[in-house]
C-alpha cells in the first residue's frame, strides 16, 4: 500500500566501512494535503498555473503553460521517476495541448514526456528535449541524440478520462521514457543515448500541462544521492554546518585570507573544507548533499568550468556566501598552464595574424559591397584610401541617423578557423564600429568594437558576436563554418557612443585564422541577481560600516571604521520567489547612508528555492579582517536557513491577503480644459501643470503588477507614496488585466488605485490596455469597462487610448468588414506602382518583422495595403525630416505634398476613425474625463486628432549635444504651432542613465547630469506656459528583473538603456533611493504650488557638461540654475557634480536646495527681506560675513533661511 507521502534517505554501510551512495525514495499520492487547496510550497512548487489538490490527485486546468516541480528531490543525473496521469478535457480552443511529466532545469531547458493533441485534434505521445529554448533539440542539428532500437510508439491514440503510467529513467549513459496503460500495455517508449552532443542530463522531477485539464497521482522517485568523492578528506568536524571555501591559484584568491577565514569559522563550530576550481566543476565532489554553503572570498574571477555545477548546487538548495563584491564578474579558464580571463585572451589574440585573407582592398573594387541604412537620401559611400600599408577601405557615412552599414558576401571560414581579423580606425568622433557576420540561414551576429583614430589590429572570436536575428534558438554563438556575409558600419543599437551626423571609419586586411587558445567560451557569466556595476551602486569614500537598521535576524551590532570602497550589496528580489534583507550599511564621512555593505537574498521559491545567499560588497581587503565583520559572517552562516525561507514565504503570502478599501473622501470636481481650450485646469479654475511621471509597476515586477499572482496593495501604495514624496501631482498609469477583473465584479485593484490617488494627491492618466486586443469589439469593451469603473473618480485626469501607435497599430486590429480604415482598403500598389516593389511587400509580409506592428491576423489585400501605407509614409516622413520623435521639419502643420497627399489623407482618416471609435465608447459611459493619445511620432500632428482633448507627445532625442537637448525640448513649440488651441504636454520623456556618453567619465550619462537635463524640460514647459511633463518613469527597471520576466530582448545595451530611466534606483527595498531628479522635482513642485500659474523665463545655453547644455530659470520669486558652477550677485556656487541649485522665496522664507553637494554663496537681501538666519535644514558648513551666507549644501537636503 502506498503511503500518502513519504521521503526516506537510506545510507548503506558495508562491513569494510566504505560509504555507499545514499538512496532517496519519494512517494506522494497527495492524500495527505488539504482538499481543494494548493499543495504545500515546501513539497511542491507551482512555477506557473493554479495547481490544486483534489481527491488524492494534483491537478490543473491550464489554458497556457502550467508547471509544478517537487522540492523534495534535487537535480540529479540518475533517477527513476513515475507518475500516473489522466487528461480530463481540453480547455484551449486552438493550437497545441500537452500534459505529462518532466525533468526540469528551467523553462528553456528540460525533458518532457507528453500526451499531445494537435490543432487537428489528432492525439499521440512524444518525448523531447528543450535546450536553450529550442523544442525537440534532440531530434536534429548539432544537438541531435541517437534514438536506440528499443524506442517504440504504438499507433493507437490515447483517450480522455483514461489513466496512464508515465516513467522517466535518467542515467549517466542515456535517458528513457515510457507511457503504459494501468495493465502494463505499452503506449510508447523512447530511449536516447547521450553521445557527445550538448543535452540536458540532469533535472528536477515535475509535471507540465498546456491546454488541458489534467490530474496526476502516485508519484514515485528513486535515486542515488551523490557523496563528496575525496573533497571532504581532512575536513574538520563542525556542529553548525558544512562550508566549502574556495582556495585555488585563481587571480585574487588570497590563500592567507582563506586560512584566516577557515580558522575563524572552525573555531565557531563550522565544518570548513577547502575546494579548488576543479572540485567546484565536479558534481561528485561538490554538491548540495556534501556541503550546505559555498564561501568565495575576495576575487572577481570564477572558473567558467564550474558555472553549471555551481548553478546546480544553488538550484538544489545549497547556500552561497560572497565576500568582496561580484565574484562572478569575470569568468576564467585554465589555458596554456595559467588562468586567463576574457580580456587576457583578447589581449593575447591581438598578436594573431590572418592566415586566410578575405580582403586587402588593394584593387579598390567595392562593387560587391551593398549598403543598408534608414537614411537612403544621405550620400554615404565606400572608397579606396591610404591604409597602413597600401590601400584600405574608407567608409564615409553622411547623416547618420539609426544605422548605416556596408556588407559583402564571404565564403565560410576554412576548417579550423574561428577568428575574424582586421585592421581599423575611426575619425575623432567615431569610437566604435559594428561588425556583423551573417550565416547562410540568415542568422545575424553582431559585435561592437571600440576603435581609436589610430590604426590597430582587431581579432574577434565567435563569442564576441551577439545574436541579433536568430534562426535557430539552439544556436549559442556564431558558427564560422556557416559564414555567408560580412558588414562594417554604425548602428545606434550597437555603436551607441557614436553621435549622429557625418562620420568616417577605415578598414583594412580582413581575414580569418585559427584560435591558438582553443574554443574556450568565456562569455557565459554566472548571472545571479546580485550586485550591479550601475553607477549609483558604487560605494566610494566609505568611512564606516554599521549594522543595517531594522535587521530582523540575530547579528551582533557592529561599527567598523576605516577607508573603504566597493559596490552596494544589493540583491534583486523576484516577487513570489525571493526577499532581500540588508545586513550592513555603508556610511560616508558625514554619516550619510550610501548603500549596503552586506546583504542577504532569501530564495523561498523559484529556480533557487530554499537557497540563501549572503554577500558583501566592500572590496577593501582590510575590511574582511575586522572582528566586527568576522562576527557578522559567523552569525549569518550559523543562522538557520529553513526558518528564514519559511518567514519570507509566509510574509509574501500575507501581503497578498491585504486589502486597501476606498475610505479617503473624493475631492470635488474634475480636471478639465479651460474655456478657451488651451490649458488644463483644476476644478476651481486654477491652471494645472503636470509634474508627472509614467508608472509601470514596482521595481520587482515592472509590467506585471496587475496580474493576480503579482498584485499586492503594498506594491501599489509604496509607489504612490514615493511619487508624492518626489512632488509629483500626476502619473501616467499603465494598467493591464484590470478590465478582466471588472468583468468578474472584482474591484479590489481599482479601489486600491483610487484610495492611493486620493490619499497621496496624485492624479492619474490611465493608459488603457484595450488596444492590445485582437478585435475592435474586444478593445471597445475593455475601454468601456475601465472607463465605467473610473467614471466618477475625480483623481483621474483622463485616458490615454494607446501608447505610441503606428500605422500598423491602427491596421492590425480586426474591424467589421464595413468599418475598415482607409489604410486597409486603399490600393496603394496600383497608385504608387513606381515607388513600391510588390515582391518586397510580399517578402516582408511573409516574414512579418516587428516594425510592421501588425500580425498574421491581417492577410491578403488588407495586409498589402497596410504595408504599402507604412512604406509610403516612411518615404514622406524622411523627405521632410519628420520621422523622429521630435520631427524638426514640422512648422505649423504637416508638410503639403501633392505626390503623397493620398497617403497622408488615408493615414489621417484611418487614425481619425480609430480614435473616434474609442472616444465614442468611452463617452458612452464617462463624460467627466479627458482623452488623449500618447504619440511618439509625427502622427500627433494629423488633423484628425482635433477630437482629442490635449496633446501628449513622447520625445527621446538622446542628449549628446546642446543641439540634441534643444531639439527634444523645442518639440513643445512645434506642437504648439500645430495645435495653438490645445493643452500641450510631454506624455513621456527622459534621459536614461544608460545612454552611452562618449565624453562621460563613467561611459554613461550620470544621474546628476541627467537631472539637470530633465529639469530643463519641466522648466521650459513651465516658463513657456505649456501644461506639463511626465518623465519616463517612476522606478528604474532593474536588469535582473528584465532578465527574469522578459522585455524587448534586444541585447545588453538596449536593456541597460531601458533599465535606468527611473526617479528612484532600486536598493533591494520597495522604496529604493531617490535620484537627484526626485529632489529637484520635490522642490519645483513646492514652488509651482506657491505661484498662481506657470511662467518665468528660462535660458538654456551651451555648457561644459557631457550633454552640452546648462540652464538658468528666473521668475519674480525664483532662481533655479543647472550647472557645475554659477556666478551672480544673488547666487554663486560650485558643485562636486552637475547640480540643480534651486532658490525660491515668499514673504518670510528663502528655500534653498541643491541636487548634489555644493558650496553655495547666497546674498539673501538681494532676493527679499531675509536676514540670513538658517531656520531649518542640514548643511556641511555655514558661515556669514553679515551680507552673504556661505553654505555647504548636501545633496537633496532642503534649507530654509529667514
Amino acid at each position: 500500500m502506498t503511503r500518502p507521502f513519504s521521503l526516506s534517505v537510506a545510507l548503506a554501510v558495508a562491513c569494510t566501512a566504505a560509504v555507499a551512495a545514499p538512496t532517496l525514495v519519494l512517494q506522494d499520492d497527495f492524500s495527505a494535503y488539504p482538499n481543494q487547496a494548493a499543495p504545500p510550497a515546501e513539497a511542491w512548487e507551482s512555477v506557473s498555473g493554479a495547481w490544486c489538490v483534489s481527491d488524492g490527485r494534483l491537478g490543473v486546468s491550464a489554458d497556457s503553460a502550467a508547471v509544478c516541480l517537487t522540492r523534495r528531490v534535487p537535480e540529479l543525473d540518475a533517477l527513476e521517476y513515475t507518475a500516473r496521469i489522466v487528461v480530463r478535457e481540453r480547455v484551449n480552443t486552438a493550437g497545441w495541448a500537452t500534459a505529462g511529466i518532466a525533468l526540469y532545469l528551467d523553462t528553456a531547458n528540460n525533458w518532457r514526456l507528453n500526451l499531445v493533441e494537435g490543432p487537428d485534434r489528432k492525439r499521440y505521445a512524444e518525448f523531447g528535449e528543450t535546450l536553450e529554448g529550442k523544442w525537440k533539440a534532440n531530434a536534429d542539428g548539432p544537438t541531435q541524440l541517437v534514438a536506440t532500437e528499443d524506442s517504440k510508439t504504438l499507433s493507437g491514440e490515447w483517450q480522455y478520462g483514461t489513466e496512464y503510467v508515465m516513467r522517466i529513467i535518467l542515467s549517466t549513459n542515456d535517458i528513457y521514457g515510457s507511457i503504459t496503460q494501468i495493465d502494463g500495455a505499452l503506449v510508447a517508449r523512447y530511449r536516447y543515448a547521450w553521445g557527445g552532443a550538448d543535452s540536458i542530463r540532469f533535472g528536477r522531477p515535475g509535471m507540465g500541462v498546456t491546454g488541458f485539464s489534467s490530474a496526476f497521482g502516485a508519484v514515485t522517485v528513486t535515486a542515488e544521492l551523490p557523496v563528496a568523492a575525496g573533497a571532504t578528506a581532512g575536513a574538520q568536524p563542525g556542529r553548525d554546518g558544512r562550508v566549502a571555501l574556495l582556495k585555488d591559484a585563481i587571480p585574487g584568491v588570497d590563500p592567507a585570507r582563506c586560512d584566516t577565514l577557515a580558522a575563524t569559522l572552525r573555531h565557531a563550530g563550522l565544518d570548513v573544507t577547502f575546494v579548488s576550481g576543479t572540485d567546484l566543476a565536479a558534481f561528485g565532489r561538490f554538491n548540495a548533499v556534501a556541503y550546505e554553503c559555498l564561501l568565495v572570498a575576495g576575487t572577481r574571477y570564477f572558473p567558467v568550468a564550474a558555472r553549471e555545477n555551481l548553478l546546480r548546487f544553488l538550484r538544489n538548495g545549497g547556500h552561497l556566501a560572497v565576500l568582496g563584491g561580484n565574484v562572478f564578474e569575470e569568468p576564467v579558464a585554465f589555458v596554456n598552464d595559467r588562468w586567463m580571463s576574457g580580456p587576457d585572451v583578447a589581449t593575447a589574440l591581438r598578436a594573431v595574424k590572418p592566415q586566410n585573407l578575405l580582403f586587402d582592398f588593394e584593387s579598390g573594387d567595392v562593387a560587391n559591397w551593398s549598403r543598408s541604412t534608414d537614411n537612403k537620401p544621405a550620400a554615404s559611400a565606400l572608397a579606396a584610401d591610404i591604409g597602413p600599408i597600401g590601400r584600405c577601405l574608407r567608409i564615409q557615412i553622411e547623416g547618420l541617423n539609426n544605422w548605416d552599414t556596408f556588407a559583402t558576401p564571404i565564403p565560410p571560414f576554412p576548417a579550423g578557423h574561428s577568428l575574424l581579423c582586421f585592421q581599423a580606425k575611426g575619425d575623432a568622433t567615431t569610437s566604435q564600429v559594428a561588425v556583423e557576420l551573417d550565416e547562410s540561414d540568415g542568422s545575424r551576429w553582431i559585435a561592437t568594437v571600440d576603435i581609436t583614430p589610430e590604426w590597430a589590429e582587431y581579432v574577434l572570436a565567435p563569442t564576441e558576436f551577439a545574436v541579433w536575428e536568430p534562426k535557430s534558438k539552439a544556436a549559442r554563438q556564431f558558427n564560422p563554418a556557416a559564414a555567408a556575409r560580412l558588414s562594417f558600419g554604425l548602428a545606434s543599437s550597437h555603436t551607441s557612443k557614436v553621435p549622429k551626423g557625418t562620420r568616417a571609419l577605415w578598414v583594412d586586411t580582413v581575414g580569418t585564422a585559427p584560435n591558438p587558445y582553443g574554443n574556450v567560451d568565456l562569455s557565459r557569466r554566472i548571472e545571479l541577481n546580485l550586485f550591479s556595476d550601475y553607477e549609483p551602486y558604487r560605494l566610494p569614500q566609505i568611512a564606516s560600516v554599521v549594522t543595517a537598521p531594522g535587521l530582523t535576524i540575530s547579528v551582533p551590532p557592529v561599527e567598523i571604521k576605516g577607508a573603504f570602497s566597493g559596490r552596494s550589496a544589493v540583491g534583486f528580489a523576484f516577487q513570489n520567489e525571493s526577499a532581500f534583507i540588508p545586513l550592513l550599511t555603508a556610511l560616508d564621512a558625514r554619516g550619510r547612508d550610501r548603500g549596503w555593505a552586506g546583504g542577504m537574498l532569501v530564495n523561498y521559491a523559484g529556480l533557487y528555492g530554499n537557497s540563501v545567499w549572503t554577500f558583501f560588497g566592500i572590496d577593501s581587503r582590510e575590511f574582511y579582517t575586522e572582528p566586527g565583520f568576522l562576527d557578522t559572517l559567523v552569525a549569518v552562516l550559523k543562522t538557520p536557513k529553513p526558518a528564514l525561507v519559511e518567514s519570507a514565504r509566509t510574509a509574501n503570502a500575507a501581503a497578498k491577503t491585504r486589502e486597501l478599501p476606498l475610505t479617503t473622501p473624493a475631492p470635488a470636481g474634475f480636471i478639465r480644459v479651460t474655456p478657451d481650450g488651451k490649458h488644463l485646469a483644476y476644478p476651481d479654475g486654477r491652471r494645472f501643470f503636470a509634474i508627472g511621471c509614467n508608472y509601470v509597476g514596482p521595481f520587482d515586477r515592472c509590467c506585471k503588477l496587475w496580474r493576480d499572482e503579482f498584485f499586492t496593495v503594498d506594491g501599489v501604495e509604496d509607489d504612490f507614496r514615493k511619487a508624492h514624496e518626489a512632488g509629483l501631482n500626476c502619473m501616467r498609469y499603465w494598467l493591464w488585466n484590470v478590465d478582466k477583473d471588472i468583468a468578474k465584479g472584482d474591484l479590489r485593484k481599482i479601489d486600491a488605485i483610487k484610495e492611493c490617488a486620493r490619499r497621496y494627491g496624485v492624479y492619474l492618466l490611465i493608459n488603457l490596455p484595450g488596444t492590445g486586443y485582437a478585435t475592435v469589439e474586444d478593445m471597445l469593451a475593455s475601454h468601456a469597462a475601465i472607463a465605467g469603473a473610473f467614471a466618477d473618480e475625480p483623481m483621474v485626469l483622463g485616458y490615454d487610448l494607446r501608447n505610441e501607435p503606428y500605422i500598423g497599430t491602427v491596421a492590425g486590429i480586426q474591424y467589421p468588414e464595413q468599418a475598415k480604415p482607409a489604410v486597409l482598403t486603399t490600393r496603394f500598389l496600383d497608385t504608387f506602382a513606381t515607388e513600391l516593389n510588390s515582391e518586397a511587400i510580399h517578402s516582408t509580409l511573409k516574414n512579418r518583422p516587428n516594425w510592421l506592428h501588425f500580425g498574421t491576423n491581417v492577410q491578403g489585400a488588407d495586409a498589402e495595403n497596410a504595408l504599402a501605407a507604412i512604406m509610403l509614409w516612411d518615404k514622406y516622413a524622411r523627405k521632410y525630416s519628420i520621422s523622429s520623435t521630435t520631427f524638426p521639419g514640422i512648422d505649423g502643420a504637416l508638410p503639403p505634398d501633392d505626390a503623397y497627399a493620398p497617403v497622408v489623407q488615408a493615414v489621417d482618416a484611418s487614425f481619425g476613425h480609430w480614435v473616434k471609435l474609442q472616444v465614442d465608447a468611452i463617452r458612452a459611459v464617462d463624460r467627466n474625463h479627458l482623452i488623449t493619445v500618447g504619440y511618439n511620432l509625427v502622427f500627433s500632428c494629423l488633423p484628425s486628432n482635433r477630437q482629442l482633448d490635449f496633446v501628449s507627445q513622447h520625445v527621446y532625442a538622446r542628449p549628446f549635444s546642446y543641439a540634441d537637448v534643444m531639439e527634444n525640448i523645442t518639440t513643445l513649440d512645434r506642437l504648439a504651432k500645430v495645435w495653438p488651441d490645445k493643452p500641450i504636454t510631454f506624455g513621456e520623456f527622459g534621459y536614461s542613465n544608460g545612454v552611452p556618453m562618449p565624453n562621460s567619465p563613467d561611459g554613461y550619462l550620470d544621474r546628476y547630469t541627467s537631472s539637470v537635463g530633465e529639469m530643463m524640460h519641466y522648466l521650459y514647459a513651465f516658463a513657456k506656459g505649456y501644461d506639463g511633463c511626465k518623465k519616463w518613469m517612476l522606478n528604474d527597471w532593474p536588469y535582473p528583473i528584465m532578465r527574469r520576466y522578459g522585455d524587448w530582448d534586444k541585447g545588453l545595451q538596449t536593456r541597460i538603456y531601458e533599465e535606468r530611466f527611473g526617479l528612484y534606483v532600486y536598493d533591494g527595498t520597495p522604496t529604493g533611493r531617490p535620484k537627484p531628479i526626485a529632489h529637484a522635482l520635490r522642490c519645483f513642485s513646492e514652488y509651482a504650488a506657491h505661484v498662481a500659474q506657470p511662467g518665468g523665463t528660462i535660458e538654456i545655453t551651451p555648457a561644459d557638461l557631457c550633454i552640452g547644455a546648462a540652464y538658468v530659470y528666473r521668475n519674480a520669486d525664483a532662481l533655479f540654475v543647472g550647472n557645475t558652477s554659477y556666478q551672480s550677485d544673488a547666487l554663486s556656487f560650485t558643485a562636486t557634480q552637475p547640480a540643480n541649485v534651486m532658490l525660491w522665496w515668499d514673504d518670510k522664507t528663502l528655500h534653498v536646495l541643491a541636487t548634489a553637494d555644493a558650496q553655495v554663496t547666497v546674498t539673501p537681501s538681494a532676493l527679499g527681506p531675509f536676514g540670513g538666519t538658517l531656520a531649518a535644514g542640514k548643511c556641511s558648513s555655514i558661515a556669514t560675513d553679515g551680507k552673504t551666507l556661505r553654505l555647504g549644501l548636501l545633496e537633496g537636503e532642503p534649507v530654509l533661511i529667514r
